[in-house]
């Protein structure tokens, strides 16, 4: 069984939360977006814990083996039915995402289905080619998107006016509230999809050094990412543009010598993109093999491409539409960031202790 290390997986986990940077323009907070982020990451550090937890009761076992592992066959079966799903649309959205964004920023009169079956193939190579290289793609992907933001940030210093974060919490306790809702849910609790490759972790590697050590990074990341675009657009034009970081380094000129840096945000994305498609087909093929007692997972992603697919195609009709869908995607995906990890993490407890007891 191909394994992954610990650092590669908290490679994995901070792509995961950067990818939501593509969709930033749902943001109302202003310039208070990055005290929104960190209220986010309060509000959803406890079921970072919770994630850990569980996998570190079953070592060596993904999400759908600890629900086999803990319930009955018809509830499990139900579970990871439901989360098979989960995987299977945000899947879709992401590859929406990403369509979208090709098509608004660089290829305005290209159709859309050839660009979703362009980089769904990326993704599905990827996939198919397991874990241990979805790992190590990730870490020098990891390397790479640091790297490009730290560069941004370097480049925009003469660009930057601090003045556009004031005034500081001028925003009421519900736009709070509903931002760090709503940008947790899409950055944060997506991570409960990395779950289901935690049984390729090498032997004897902490699950809460991988996840936390993935999610705070990545945290940290995206808030360096959303005070570099406050400081070079303003909160009013961070408000109403959509795709803000390929805006604000549009913006950066140094010299005659680095321009056209927003390509530098096109690349990053995409490979943000491919990373998380490959990861959601992952999740999806696996939970779809454990329904069917596939032996080989990678069987099923032929037909999971073409669900994908058949899904993005119809799940908006523009990208108004998707950008107004954040809000209730985050309501959509209590049950499977919450409600199903709790019911497992309070299961797999009671079965501990009755076992240590006994």
């Amino acid at each position: 069984m191909e394994s992954i290390s610990a650092r590669n997986i908290s490679c994995l986990l901070i792509l995961t939360i950067l990818c939501g940077t593509v969709i930033s323009g749902v943001s109302t907070a202003g310039q208070d977006l990055w005290i929104a982020i960190l209220f986010a990451a309060a509000l959803f550090m406890p079921l970072i814990y919770i994630y850990c937890r569980i996998c570190s009761l079953f070592p060596g076992k993904n999400l759908y083996d600890i629900i086999q592992v803990l319930f009955g066959k018809n509830l499990s079966f139900m579970m990871i039915l439901l989360m098979s799903c989960y995987a299977l649309m945000v899947s879709a959205l992401v590859l929406r995402n990403f369509v979208e964004f090709t098509v608004v920023i660089a290829l305005q009169d290209t159709p859309r289905i050839p660009i979703m079956i362009a980089l769904i193939v990326a993704a599905t190579y990827l996939t198919q080619s397991g874990p241990r290289v979805l790992g190590r793609w990730s870490l020098i992907v990891c390397v790479l998107i640091i790297s490009n933001i730290a560069l941004t940030i370097l480049l925009a210093l003469d660009t930057i006016d601090i003045t556009n974060l004031q005034p500081v919490l001028n925003h009421s306790q519900r736009d709070f509230a509903v931002n760090a809702f709503v940008i947790g849910s899409i950055a944060i609790g997506e991570t409960v999809l990395v779950m289901t490759i935690f049984g390729s972790l090498k032997q004897g590697e902490s699950p809460y050094k991988a996840y936390f050590a993935g999610v705070i990074c990545g945290i940290c990341a995206l808030i360096f990412i959303v005070l570099r675009n406050l400081l070079i657009l303003g909160p009013e034009m961070i408000q109403i543009a959509k795709f803000t970081s390929y805006m604000a380094v549009r913006i950066i000129h140094f010299g005659s010598f680095f321009e056209r840096l927003e390509s530098l945000i096109s690349f990053n994305l995409i490979l943000l993109g491919l990373t998380k498609i490959a990861l959601c087909l992952a999740a999806a093929s696996l939970g779809i093999s454990k329904l069917l007692k596939i032996e080989n997972s990678t069987n099923l992603l032929l037909p999971v491409c073409l669900l994908v697919l058949a899904l993005c195609s119809v799940i908006f009709k523009n990208m108004f539409e998707m950008f107004d869908f954040a809000e209730i995607y985050a309501f959509l995906a209590i049950p499977f960031q919450f409600l199903i990890p709790l019911i497992i993490w309070l299961r797999a407890e009671i079965k501990m202790r009755k076992k240590q007891s006994a």
